[in-house]
């Protein structure tokens, strides 16, 4: 423990006896319970504030460059790779996308059969302008939304093309795909 370190423990807990002592009195602290907080509350207290600061002056000090090591931190070295096992996922077949929207949201089969259209179309934006496709999650919240009453244009509206983007040439492209397979 560096002399700075331990002159920023002393301060703070310093600090703190000096206030329990000015509030004790008016407070009617006992001397015997005084010092249980000094030991148990405001020394642990110093300490916390203390590495709080170390930690966001480290923070600061830290650049601000992605790179460590001359390398970007988002693209892990060779052998850290071969210690994962890799996956791909892609979206379910349309049949059995089409029973789990059924399933998940409790709407007819034909409902879910568009819904799942509805998305078909959709993940062919993403090349076009969209970062992600719809999910099926989403697709499920649709869903959920028709059951409920609320009108498949607004459902899809509300699920679909607003959580995907605030793009509003590409919200209106997926609202004319959606009115088009409707």
């Amino acid at each position: 423990m560096t002399t700075r370190t331990k002159l920023y423990i002393t301060s703070y807990t310093v600090s703190a006896m000096i206030l329990l002592n000015v509030f004790s009195k008016p407070l009617h602290i006992p001397e015997g319970f005084q010092w249980v907080l000094i030991i148990g509350v405001f020394i642990p207290l110093g300490l916390t504030f203390y590495f709080i600061k170390q930690q966001k002056l480290e923070r600061q000090a830290q650049p601000a460059s992605t790179e460590a090591a001359g390398r970007p931190v988002t693209d892990p070295t060779q052998s850290t790779k071969q210690r994962f096992v890799a996956s791909d996922f892609d979206y379910p077949t349309p049949e059995v996308e089409a029973r789990i929207i059924q399933h998940e949201s409790g709407i007819s089969p034909d409902v879910a059969t568009t819904l799942v259209r509805i998305g078909e179309k959709v993940r062919h934006l993403k090349h076009h302008g969209l970062e992600e496709g719809v999910s099926t999650r989403l697709l499920v919240y649709t869903g959920m939304l028709i059951r409920q009453g609320i009108p498949p244009q607004q459902a899809c509206e509300a699920a679909i093309a607003r959580p995907l983007t605030d793009d509003p040439d590409i919200q209106r492209t997926i609202r004319e795909l959606v009115s088009a397979v409707l």
